[in-house]
């Protein structure tokens, strides 16, 4: 039940504070004010109501020998306490508002940073300085500008053009079947491929998580149809490497039958040397 205190505050202060220095004093002021707003030609029905709950509370109170002084300080506590939950949620939205401040900031620093990054993924795509670095080198011969000749001579495309165009410049690698058994990589295949396997060809992608994604095809003449797909994740990538030169392993996606059988030392290698490419 709502504290009888409580009601009381808000009319003792409506429409001025009052002067009664007893409960009884102050019932006879309630009546006086309800009967003054009863008898206005707009009454305040809500006024009224609220009066007469009043009214009810001090014969309460009244009934149960309630002492004034008892009375304020309970209305002084609630003030109090309404008073520090007021400063509380004060602080909470200033601190609100100072995270909203550091998130536009924040996302104003990754604009700034994706700009930044940009550039320098297209440098490290050439690795060339500024003429003005070679200028001022001398008889010494930058790095950047070695690294930069020796690129221009085996790179078969310009990879920075390409990156522009929106290419996929993440390195991938396509072997059939047979090449992977050749090179010990794969020892063993699911039973319902073995009729297809002079057709099957396995493409290898690294995958942004650090694991690599495997898509199996079937290729007759100049048509291809995808088997499966399977993701084999970082974690398992690190469990090859740390197993024996000859420990063999499924390769399958969770819960799923195995459809290659590989060798983790060379498969883990294999990765490897695809993601240095």
């Amino acid at each position: 039940p709502e504290d009888p205190a409580r009601k009381l505050e808000a009319l003792l202060a409506y429409p001025h504070p009052t002067s009664s220095r007893s409960l009884s004093e102050l019932r006879e002021e309630f009546l006086k004010r309800k009967h003054t707003s009863e008898q206005s030609a707009t009454p305040m029905y809500a006024l009224i109501k609220e009066l007469k709950d009043g009214i009810q509370v001090i014969d309460t109170l009244i009934a149960e020998n309630a002492r004034v002084q008892d009375i304020i300080e309970a209305i002084a506590t609630s003030l109090f306490d309404r008073e520090q939950h007021f400063h509380y949620l004060c602080g909470l939205k200033n601190g609100l508002m100072s995270i909203q401040q550091h998130r536009e900031l924040h996302l104003k620093n990754i604009e700034r940073w994706h700009i930044e990054l940009q550039g320098a993924l297209a440098a490290s795509l050439q690795l060339k300085l500024p003429q003005q670095f070679s200028n001022n080198s001398g008889s010494n011969r930058l790095k950047f500008d070695t690294i930069n000749s020796m690129m221009k001579l085996t790179q078969t495309y310009n990879a920075a053009e390409m990156k522009e165009l929106g290419a996929d410049l993440i390195p991938t690698a396509t072997y059939s079947i047979k090449q992977l058994k050749t090179k010990k990589v794969i020892v063993d295949i699911h039973p319902q491929f073995v009729a297809v396997e002079k057709h099957m060809q396995v493409t290898l992608k690294p995958a942004p998580d650090g694991g690599v994604d495997l898509t199996l095809n079937i290729v007759r003449g100049k048509a291809q149809n995808t088997v499966a797909f399977l993701a084999i994740p970082t974690a398992k990538l690190e469990e090859f490497k740390r197993a024996g030169k000859t420990d063999t392993a499924p390769l399958c996606n969770p819960g799923e039958p195995a459809l290659l059988t590989c060798t983790c030392a060379d498969f883990a290698a294999m990765v490897a040397r695809l993601r240095t490419q």
